[in-house]
């Protein structure tokens, strides 16, 4: 590193402890699509934080398209995941006799030609 680049002056170089408290508050804090809206505290929050390091910051709501979403939001923030239990002793018997028809069919028509 070249000690006569800077890239960033001292005021404008974030506060490592800040980062640290922004990340664990943003791991800690639901930010499912249903529960965000402008007036929400995850997005004063960000917009509050980057405010200090841009001049620029604009908050704007993104809505899908109702006809052809190029995207799709889920409305629950907590769903249940079922699965079941099946005995793959019957599937792994019928994958083994239907390779096993295939083959003898194979055998016999290559016996025939």
């Amino acid at each position: 590193e070249d000690p006569d680049v800077f890239i960033l002056n001292d005021d404008l170089v974030p506060n490592k402890n800040l980062l640290i408290r922004t990340i664990d508050y943003l791991g800690k804090t639901e930010r499912s699509a249903s529960l965000l809206n402008r007036y929400s505290s995850v997005v004063i929050n960000i917009e509050q934080t980057l405010s200090k390091y841009a001049t620029e910051v604009i908050v704007s709501e993104l809505k899908a398209s109702k006809r052809d979403p190029e995207f799709q939001f889920y409305d629950q923030s907590e769903t249940k995941l079922f699965a079941y239990n099946v005995k793959p002793a019957v599937f792994d018997l019928f994958l083994a006799l239907a390779v096993i028809c295939y083959l003898g069919i194979v055998l016999l028509y290559s016996k025939e030609c």
